[in-house]
């Protein structure tokens, strides 16, 4: 990588939805964009349900299904484990590395890149502007080398990332990109450690994995890359929504046929639904509402949706990097379908019993917490927060008020655990 190529830095235009064509969702800016003439339309519509027969037509039909499409992105990344977890990679990225910088503009002065400082063996600089140097550049490569991987995990967009001279191991980027987000959600609301996971106590256990030469924790190790990661994940779950909304929008007159003729079946939006079919042994759908397509849409939930670490605690770190990968569960998941066939017609009524009934079948596969154990889970933290009480309250006023954190930050600076250590470790 040359010192000042910022390039692989930047999230993809085309990332989350067709770039400039129809609608976009900014996974930085939480912000949700239409074409104009969308937003004309919609905004002319008094907000009923729209059908492709109703004298709003079926173009507003069609604007609101992108509209719906870009919501669910936005859903994805607020609503989500591993959403929420990449969408607070760069402000993580950002304040866990504050003070080292500080450090090396006191102990060599403003000296741009620190990539290239770094190529240039250092230029003979002190042992303590050295850690922090060195500090800095694992801290913010190990979480970007994680957020690319959770993303696109395929080899041939993977395979710089794992050739990265900072790439330790896909479970070590694991690592520490949530702990990179949990330490700074920590520092912000829970300062007192009464809630959030206490990641201080997780070093002894993946010391252990490093130790022990645990797959995807030192350099070297064994490499798990898949052709679904969470952009296909994201992505397939928007597409056959949509696509889910449009069948009944039209009185099932649009289907498989028209979808396809229109461009909507093709590339990364219906990858994952095409390894779903393959690992879950099954033919493509009669309709775009057969419970299979439920059944996918539901996988793809749970695969984004992981609980080792957060909201809850590590259990077994052996089995970190199954738990929190979002391709590895949505592989396990698949794969479960095809071990036990009952599940397929299980999704009929698509009542909430009928969910819960799955989930808990395909969560007790992984040994993990389903979506609903995980929101109660979360919600109890409100009764014991003032903190998240007041958060719930600016944002049901959308009356926000700015209250700095830095000064809370420095409880995690030191005390029980070398933070330096543990961010730069590998």
């Amino acid at each position: 990588m040359e010192p000042d190529n910022h390039e692989h830095w930047k999230i993809a235009d085309e990332l989350y939805a067709s770039p400039g064509a129809r609608g976009s969702y900014n996974p930085l800016h939480f912000v949700v964009r239409l074409k104009p003439e969308f937003f004309a339309l919609l905004d002319s519509h008094p907000g009923d349900f729209v059908t492709a027969s109703s004298a709003s037509g079926p173009e507003v039909a069609s604007a609101f299904s992108t509209f719906f499409h870009e919501t669910i992105h936005w859903w994805q990344h607020i609503g989500s484990t591993t959403g929420f977890m990449l969408s607070m990679a760069y402000p993580a990225q950002t304040h866990v590395n504050r003070p080292h910088p500080l450090t090396l503009l006191q102990e060599i002065g403003p000296v741009k890149s620190l990539l290239g400082l770094h190529q240039a063996n250092k230029l003979g600089m002190s042992a303590v502007a050295e850690k922090a140097l060195n500090t800095v550049l694992n801290n913010g490569h190990d979480v970007e080398l994680n957020r690319r991987i959770i993303i696109d995990p395929t080899p041939a967009v993977a395979e710089e990332s794992i050739n990265s001279p900072y790439f330790v191991g896909i479970g070590h980027s694991l690592e520490i990109g949530l702990a990179h987000t949990l330490w700074l959600l920590t520092a912000t609301v829970d300062p007192e450690q009464r809630f959030f996971p206490d990641i201080r106590t997780w070093e002894s256990g993946f010391e252990k994995l490093r130790q022990a030469k645990h797959e995807g924790y030192y350099p070297g190790s064994r490499v798990m890359l898949s052709p679904v990661g969470a952009r296909h994940i994201f992505e397939g779950q928007a597409r056959f929504n949509q696509l889910q909304y449009l069948h009944f929008a039209s009185n099932g007159k649009m289907a498989w046929k028209e979808f396809e003729s229109g461009g909507m079946l093709s590339g990364v939006y219906i990858t994952a639904f095409e390894k779903f079919l393959d690992w879950a042994e099954l033919d493509w759908p009669d309709t775009p509402i057969d419970p299979i397509v439920s059944l996918f849409l539901l996988i793809c939930d749970l695969a984004i949706n992981p609980s080792d670490g957060f909201p809850f605690d590590i259990t077994h770190f052996e089995s970190f990097l199954e738990s929190n990968s979002p391709a590895i569960r949505f592989f396990l998941f698949s794969r479960h379908i095809a071990r036990t066939p009952g599940l397929l017609k299980s999704l009929n009524k698509l009542t909430r019993e009928e969910y819960l009934e799955v989930s808990n079948s395909l969560c007790k596969m992984l040994v993990c917490k389903n979506p609903v154990e995980i929101a109660e889970h979360m919600l109890g933290w409100i009764d014991r927060s003032e903190r998240l009480q007041g958060l719930m309250e600016e944002e049901r006023t959308y009356n926000f008020r700015f209250t700095a954190t830095l000064g809370d930050m420095r409880v995690f600076s030191g005390g029980l655990v070398d933070w330096t250590r543990v961010f730069s470790a590998g």
